[in-house]
């Protein structure tokens, strides 16, 4: 399974696929996120944004849920679904394909066992964003259990976002070393 993974994201491991995707999350990061509330006028800041937080509690969720109010938790719930989504899979792409390409250029044996660390990036994304779908959904009703859960997916995500930025800068330290030798 991870071998035939390995061999289709060799198809997005060519530079000008990996540059493309630098692109789109830079347009992500950018334009669609800043965008997205603000072209349905609301307001909130990225303290109100449980994506970005390493971890958070009920009274945290909570809160933010009162000040955003109905109108901005249709925001959030549309953003997670209609922004959030393709850009997880997007950047789950770009650096699983990334590492790819720096896995070839250092004839790395076992090499897509490292594909793990991206992919499991994107998993707890996507389990972070159905938990903030189900919360947002069932809201005013509070599902404290949802919320702790949802909060360790959270954590996750950041580890394993940290992890994979890790296993980037590595490959590319090491892909300039053996350059430099040559």
């Amino acid at each position: 399974m991870i071998d035939y993974l390995y061999n289709f994201l060799k198809l997005f491991a060519k530079p000008v696929y990996i540059l493309i995707g630098f692109i789109l999350v830079a347009l992500f990061n950018l334009v669609f996120f800043p965008g997205f509330s603000n072209y349905f006028g609301v307001t909130s800041s990225l303290n109100d944004v449980l994506d970005l937080k390493l971890h958070y509690n009920p009274e945290v969720v909570y809160g933010i849920f009162d000040r955003l109010g109905d109108k901005g938790l249709k925001i959030y719930k549309a953003s997670e679904i209609f922004v959030d989504f393709p850009y997880l899979i997007v950047y789950t792409i770009l650096y699983a394909a990334l590492i790819t390409r720096l896995s070839d250029l250092l004839q790395l044996k076992n090499k897509a066992y490292l594909l793990y660390i991206p992919l499991l990036l994107g998993v707890f994304d996507i389990l972070e964003n159905i938990g903030i779908i189900k919360l947002i959904g069932a809201y005013p009703e509070k599902m404290n259990a949802l919320v702790s859960i949802t909060s360790v997916f959270t954590t996750l995500k950041w580890i394993f976002a940290l992890l994979t930025l890790g296993t980037i800068i590595f490959l590319t330290a090491m892909w300039l070393l053996n350059r430099r030798k040559k």
